[in-house]
């Protein structure tokens, strides 16, 4: 499990082809945006961005500003 110091510096040094190389990362590219997930969330209205934006946000390349928000990736 990393620590918080751990998983702040892998956010920071992470690129969208390095988050794309993962498994997790790979199923961006699969997600359809269909809302299911932003539908059934618990935390969605508690989040800057709701999960279909990080979504779109993160296939944009946008990662700082979705590492910096207050979302469930932190």
């Amino acid at each position: 499990m990393l620590t918080l110091d751990e998983s702040a510096s892998c956010q920071r040094d992470t690129t969208l082809e390095s988050l794309l190389a993962t498994p997790e990362g790979k199923r961006i590219l699969t997600c359809i945006q269909c809302g299911l997930c932003a539908g059934t969330c618990p935390y969605g209205e508690h989040m800057d961005f709701p999960p279909r934006r990080i979504i779109n946000m993160l296939r944009s390349g946008l990662l700082e500003e979705v590492f910096r928000s207050d979302s469930m990736l932190r």
